[in-house]
Order: C-alpha cells, then structure tokens, then sequence
C-alpha cells in the first residue's frame, strides 16, 4: 500500500523548524505547570520554531487518583490556552495531553492546534500502560487519523503507544509525514525509548519528534532525551535529562528522497497483491 501524497494540503512549506520541549512536571499541579509551559513555549517562539511540542500529561503528571476531578475543572481551560498561546505566537502547538473528561471516562488527549488558534485534530491514547495503573483511571482511545495541517500531514501517538508498530504503519500509509510523540516515559527503559522511536522513523521512513518528561515525581524517574528523527533514522537532536527545548529543522523534501532510495512501501505493494 502506497503512502497518500499531500494533494490535500494546498502549500505545505518544504521545511519546518520545530521544538520539542522537555520539561519537568508537578503532579497534580495544572495551575504551575500551565504558567511554565506558556514560558517554554514563548522561548520555542522566541528560537524561530513554527511548531512546538509538549509531553504526556503535561498538566498533571500521574495523579490519577485525582484525575477525574482535575479534568472536569481544567480540560477545556487547558485547550483554550493552547489555542490562544498559538494564536498569539503564530505558532502551531502539538499539545502534548491532558486529561479530557468525557461522559464515559477520562482520555488523555493530544490536540492539533495551528498557528491561527484553530483546532486541527486529536487523538486520545489507545494503548493504556499497565505498569502505571492507566487502565484503571483512564479510557483508551480509538486508532488515530493522520491530520492535516498548513505545514503537511501529521499524526500522533502517546508514549506507550510506540510499542504498537502497527498504529505508526497505518500513519505511514495514509500520508503522514511528520509523528508527534509525547510522552513520560520513565528509567530503566530509557534504551528502549531510544530505540523503538528509531526503530518507527526508519520502518515508516517520516520524522518523529517525540517530547520527554524529566526529572523526579509520582515515584518515578523520568528519563528526558526528547529527541527528533528525521526518515534515514539520524538523530538530528537529543536531549540530555535536564529540562530543555530541543530544535531542528525538517526538511520535508527528505521523506521522499528517502522512500525513493528504499522503496518499502512499493515492495509492499507487491507482497499484498500476491494471491
């Protein structure tokens, strides 16, 4: 199955300079964590980046216990934040997510927002970790939809959800260009984390920009190393464990000078159309 092109956006521009910003998080703490990741994402601006990323849960951290509570009061408040802190910085925003209460349950959700404050897409996260008692506070979402934006086709998987090489495939083949992944993403696995986001750069042959939590909290570790990869799997920027803004700028041009050079998607094609 052949990638979809991008007849669909009218001008993609052919690079973007983009931030991934590593920060750390006070559990169950919206109100201090909102004030600084609207001064992270001034100094994204400030550094010349069209697009910023935020990490999982960014707002609350695994308080999940409070949860519930925490969504229904800060849920549509967080959104509205993001739309104008995009708007007023021309900036597109990949909201990292935050707990979105629903009238089944609680999602963590990422939301699409571009530099005009509209919202574009948003994807809940399917895949719920168990190791961190998800399952038991939040709902899982549905399979994503690659999302159309001024600067291409982009799409969104959540942490855990990189384990899944299927969800990043499906992506791939219905033209996504860019995958955002925010995460918390904790030690001992830090090894893995490096290397299943690799691993989806190279096999889907797209950019992955992926943003980290670091530092201590909610009885874990949390490992930093954002990093963005562009689709040869080079590491174009990684992060250290200290709170931090990674850029980089991604050539989109590359996507398919790469899947020219390695037609995987072609010999795809092939193999399916074997009776």
């Amino acid at each position: 199955m052949q990638p979809q092109n991008q007849s669909a956006i009218r001008n993609p521009q052919s690079a973007n300079k983009v931030a991934a910003i590593q920060m750390q998080v006070i559990s169950g703490e919206p109100k201090k964590n909102i004030v600084r990741a609207e001064a992270l994402l001034n100094e994204a601006a400030a550094g010349g980046a069209q697009v910023a990323l935020l990490p999982e849960l960014w707002t609350t951290g695994y308080s999940l216990d409070r949860l519930d509570d925490l969504a229904g009061e800060y849920g549509a408040s967080t959104l509205q934040f993001l739309q104008d802190t995009a708007s007023r910085l021309h900036m597109a925003i990949v909201g990292g997510s935050f707990a979105v209460k629903h009238p089944d349950g609680v999602y963590s959700t990422c939301h699409i927002i571009g530099p005009d404050g509209a919202l574009l897409g948003s994807y809940s996260k399917e895949h719920l970790f168990p190791l961190l008692k998800e399952p038991q506070y939040l709902r899982p979402g549905t399979p994503g939809a690659v999302t159309n934006t001024p600067f291409g086709r982009w799409s969104t998987l959540i942490c855990f959800d990189i384990r899944f090489p299927e969800s990043a495939r499906q992506y791939a083949y219905h033209g996504a260009r860019v995958l955002w992944v925010p995460s918390e993403w904790p030690h001992p696995r830090l090894e893995h984390w490096r290397t299943l986001l690799r691993a989806r750069a190279i096999e889907n042959q797209f950019f992955v920009v992926a943003a980290n939590r670091c530092g201590h909290g909610d009885n874990s570790h949390w490992c930093g190393h954002s990093t963005i990869i562009d689709p040869w799997g080079t590491i174009l920027a990684e992060a250290e464990e200290e709170e931090t803004i990674l850029f980089a700028d991604l050539d989109m041009a590359q996507v398919d000078a790469v899947r020219a050079r390695i037609p995987c998607f072609e010999v795809q094609e092939e193999v399916e159309a074997i009776p």
